[in-house]
């Protein structure tokens, strides 16, 4: 059967080989795309885990680079500006109404 598929004058072979590239080259696409998601999601958590002061300490430890620092300051100044633009729960709720 593969012998068949190989040959030339069959237009199925002729298509199977470049649509078997294209196959590869998608899921190759897929697959590094969803990694670079993952990987820009987890600098995002970063932030979410350490105050200001811990992120400085890190760096004076050595333990983060002075570019994942910044990174992760400017991460920490969007959340705070972002929490900072979201309407306050109303701390004086109406009174319930009897239901009769």
């Amino acid at each position: 059967m593969t012998w068949i598929m190989a040959q030339s004058d069959n237009p199925v072979g002729s298509i199977l080989g470049p649509l078997l590239v294209l196959l590869v080259l998608g899921s190759a696409l897929v697959f590094g795309v969803s990694i670079l998601r993952k990987k820009l999601r987890a600098d995002d958590s970063v932030a979410r885990d350490f105050s200001l002061g811990d992120l400085r300490r890190l760096r004076a430890e050595g333990k983060i680079t002075q570019d994942e620092l910044d990174r992760a300051k400017m991460a920490l100044v969007g959340r705070a500006q972002s929490e900072l633009k979201k309407p306050e729960p109303s701390r004086n709720p109406e009174p319930a109404t009897e239901v009769k």
